[in-house]
């Protein structure tokens, strides 16, 4: 599992995760996995993907394969991209959409969060999409790196700090996210 983290604050907004993969009881630390590398960049968006290491090369891959960019502007067209990279992710990429047999939709098997000028997005299994004000976090170590950035958000003006306070937090406290972390930024819309 992972944690990631998204601060928006001062014009920025700022991605940050860990770089620990697990395998069950078995940890791939940075100093074992040379591409442990949780941020994806594309064009002007971050995007920051929880669960199976393949994520990152899977949707690298599929987004080359567009024959059009896909815009990641509003809750709308990124549920539309949601919609399209679900049915590749079936057709294509051989997902397994069974998750709960009480779950009303197919699970597209993803959590991520996305960063650009636009804001700060979150997209759950059911590509439900929220964006959220100024922060937030997904990961095995959500909780921990909420907290962290809630207890900071009025002390400190730096989004970096904030960003990097909730993954640290995360590292110390769940087993499954682990240090170093990377961090990105991207400038807002003025």
């Amino acid at each position: 599992m992972t944690t990631i983290t998204i601060v928006k604050r001062k014009g920025q907004v700022i991605m940050a995760a860990d770089s620990l993969t697990t395998w069950g009881d078995t940890c791939e630390d940075a100093q074992t996995v040379i591409n442990n590398d949780k941020i994806y960049r594309y064009q002007d968006n971050l995007f920051g993907f929880i669960g199976s290491s393949s994520w990152n090369l899977l949707f690298a891959h599929y987004l080359k394969s567009l024959k059009e960019q896909p815009l990641f502007d509003t809750p709308e067209t990124i549920f539309s991209f949601c919609l399209d990279f679900h049915r590749a992710l079936k057709e294509e990429y051989f997902i397994n959409p069974n998750d709960n047999e009480d779950n009303s939709f197919e699970s597209s098997q993803f959590l991520f969060l996305i960063a650009n000028k636009h804001g700060i997005f979150g997209i759950d299994s059911w590509r439900s999409v929220q964006e959220y004000r100024n922060y937030y976090a997904y990961g095995s170590g959500f909780k921990f790196a909420v907290g962290a950035m809630h207890a900071l958000w009025d002390k400190i003006d730096d989004p970096s700090e904030i960003a990097i306070a909730g993954i640290e937090a995360a590292a110390r406290f769940d087993r499954n996210t682990g240090l170093p972390y990377s961090i990105e930024k991207i400038d807002l819309e003025s």
